[in-house]
């Protein structure tokens, strides 16, 4: 009788703890470890488990084609680039990428960049990326879906003079405040001030979602506009564009699915 008495204790200690957490009131039952359950929890958390890990978030569905296009320009034999009669009302613009959508798919870019290349000077022929912020008064670049601008976006590539204001007490007699148009400099060509900087990241807030969706047989063209005459020796002009060309019917249902309701 000796020997099986802790396994009576132990039994006895279970029923005891089973009638404690059946008698107790509703909304005070708390199992697993303290802390890990809040008040009124009458379960454990359920545990998940993903198969694959963290390996399935990355992973790319066969339904989505990674897209890509990045293309470099050199100048030109007759040295447009370099001629002093370049100026804003006299530009000299070159398509960089022109990519037209697939029949049955759309194109959904979540990325574009612009990028300058200068000679070296070490190696001949080798190109390095012009630093940031080189050329920012001399190239602008342009991106549209079928000649349209998407988004509400502005740029005054052009620095603006600063209005000379009058002072606050000065008398009435005093010289008239000069005033500045915008207008005068808004940019070069037709471009505007929808003239793009020469940077790396896309059009709005940074780290804000951002997506350009192209349409079967839209034609998606990034565009140079070389607005001043450059004097340092660019080597090339580079454009790039990155996304997924997707279904049709597949994209539809996804971007339907999403809509806030």
């Amino acid at each position: 009788m000796s020997a099986l008495a802790p396994h009576l204790l132990e039994r006895s200690a279970a029923a005891a703890l089973l009638r404690q957490v059946g008698s107790a009131p509703p909304g005070n039952i708390e199992i697993g470890p303290p802390g890990m359950n809040g008040p009124g929890t009458p379960v454990e958390p359920t545990l998940i488990h993903e198969p694959g890990g963290d390996v399935l978030r990355r992973l790319e569905h066969p339904a989505f084609t990674t897209l890509e296009r990045m293309r470099r320009i050199g100048p030109p034999p007759n040295g447009a680039w370099f001629n002093p009669a370049v100026n804003p009302s006299n530009p000299v613009q070159f398509e960089l990428i022109s990519f037209q959508v697939p029949r049955g798919q759309q194109a959904w870019i979540f990325d574009y960049s612009f990028s300058l290349y200068r000679q070296s000077g070490v190696d001949p022929g080798d190109i390095i990326k012009a630093e940031d912020g080189r050329f920012s008064n001399q190239i602008g670049f342009d991106v549209t879906l079928d000649g349209q601008r998407v988004g509400a976006v502005q740029y005054g590539l052009q620095p603006i003079p600063q209005p000379t204001l009058r002072p606050q007490f000065s008398s009435p007699t005093s010289q008239a405040p000069t005033t500045v148009n915008p207008n005068d400099y808004a940019g070069p060509a037709s471009q505007g001030l929808s003239l793009l900087p020469a940077r790396e990241n896309v059009a709005g807030a940074r780290g804000a979602p951002f997506t350009l969706i192209a349409h079967e047989g839209q034609r998606v063209v990034l565009t140079a506009v070389i607005f001043r005459r450059l004097r340092a020796a660019v080597a090339a002009v580079e454009g790039r564009i990155g996304g997924y060309l997707l279904a049709t019917n597949f994209a539809t249902a996804l971007v339907n699915r999403m809509r806030p309701r």
